[in-house]
């Protein structure tokens, strides 16, 4: 989550700089309004669907979506690719952070749940909160687009984390991510 939260944080701080920097006739508000519409969309069918296909293939979609929008945005150059990491960036949104929170329900007892959630937050929100400092330097050395790469790496390396880690195992990890296994920490598999 800290690493989402970090590229997340850097694509809302300076989306609407960098948009300007390129000087492509797209304003930054319209980024943000194509993204809650993705993130809004995507719920509405997402939620649904991870109860029949397992909370981790969403995950792992939420990120690679934050991953792609970064890409986009990277090699943005135009009105059409920033709106279509717009829509990258509102399914990673919608996905993600979603199924994160039902997966930490599914993973611990309702009188614990709230601090579970917490930290899971605290995590993202953490990220967030780093993100101007660290990207704001980072920026003045590479410039808002090579910024962007950077991001992109870091959801690339929460993919990965993701992908392994996820489980009890690498192969437990790796079906449970990709919507082939269950949630071997989920209460529900749990005897």
């Amino acid at each position: 989550m800290l690493l989402v939260g970090t590229s997340v944080g850097a694509v809302h701080i300076f989306v609407s700089l960098f948009i300007k920097s390129t000087e492509v006739s797209f304003n930054g508000g319209w980024f943000f309004t194509v993204s809650a519409i993705s993130s809004f969309t995507i719920r509405v069918f997402a939620g649904r669907a991870s109860d029949r296909f397992g909370r981790g293939l969403f995950i792992t979609f939420g990120i690679a979506a934050y991953t792609l929008a970064c890409v986009l945005l990277w090699q943005a150059n135009s009105t059409n690719a920033f709106l279509i990491s717009a829509i990258a960036e509102g399914c990673g949104g919608g996905t993600m952070i979603s199924m994160i929170t039902t997966m930490m329900a599914d993973r611990s007892l309702p009188q614990e749940r709230g601090q579970i959630f917490a930290i899971c937050m605290a995590g993202f929100d953490l990220g967030i909160a780093i993100a101007a400092p660290i990207f704001g330097y980072v920026s003045e050395f590479v410039g808002y687009r090579n910024m962007f790469a950077y991001s992109a790496t870091l959801t690339f390396l929460a993919l990965l984390i993701f992908l392994t880690l996820s489980n009890k195992s690498l192969t437990n990890s790796l079906r449970f991510a990709l919507g082939r296994g269950e949630d071997a920490f989920s209460l529900n598999n749990i005897n």
